[in-house]
C-alpha cells in the first residue's frame, strides 16, 4: 500500500473510474480493490455467457492491474467519453468513491461493493495516519454524485480581459 513514499500520489477519482468501466464492461458484481504498491487487487464475480458452464452461473475474476495498465485505462476512458459514450454503473459510482479519497488526501484504498452501494477503507493523513471507513450506499452515492455534476456543468470559466489588462 502506498502508505508514505516519493512518488507522485494518484488521481484517485480517475484511477478508480478507469477500473470501474473495466469492470462494467465484463458485468461484473461482488466487487473488491485493494490498493498494491503497484496498481490494484481486482476480485469480482461475472456471468459468464452460458451459464450451464459453471454449477451456479458466477465465475469469480482477480487479477492484479498494474499501474501502467490504469495509465491506459485512463486514456481509453477519455477517448471513450469524448466519443460521447455513456459510463456505466460501476464506472460512475467509483468515480464518486475516488473523488472522495483525493478530497481526503488518503491512501491505502480498500473498496468492497455491497449490494447497490460501495464501503471505502483508507488511511487519511491527518498528523497519524489514520484509517476511515465511509459507506456509499445507492441513495447517498446518487447524491454525492449529482451535486459533484452539478459543480462542474454550474462552475463558470475565468473572465477574459476585453482589452489585455
Amino acid at each position: 500500500m502506498r502508505i508514505e513514499d516519493q512518488r507522485p500520489r494518484r488521481h484517485y477519482a480517475e484511477v478508480l473510474r478507469a477500473l470501474g468501466a473495466q469492470l462494467d464492461d465484463i458485468s461484473a458484481g461482488d466487487v473488491t480493490l485493494v490498493e498494491l504498491e503497484h496498481g490494484f487487487l481486482v476480485q469480482a464475480a461475472t456471468n459468464p455467457a452460458d451459464p450451464s458452464a459453471h454449477g451456479n452461473g458466477v465465475e469469480r475474476v482477480e487479477r492484479i492491474v498494474t499501474d501502467p495498465e490504469i495509465e491506459r485505462a485512463i486514456e481509453e476512458g477519455h477517448a471513450r467519453r469524448a466519443s460521447g459514450r455513456e459510463a456505466g454503473t460501476i464506472e460512475r459510482a467509483l468515480r464518486v468513491v475516488g473523488s472522495q479519497v483525493d478530497l481526503h488526501g488518503s491512501s491505502g484504498v480498500l473498496v468492497l461493493q455491497q449490494g447497490d452501494g460501495w464501503v471505502l477503507r483508507h488511511l487519511v493523513p491527518d498528523g497519524v495516519t489514520r484509517s476511515v471507513i465511509q459507506d456509499f450506499l445507492g441513495p447517498r452515492l446518487e447524491e454525492i454524485r449529482m451535486i459533484a455534476a452539478g459543480r462542474r456543468r454550474y462552475t463558470t470559466p475565468p473572465r477574459r480581459r476585453l482589452f489585455g489588462r
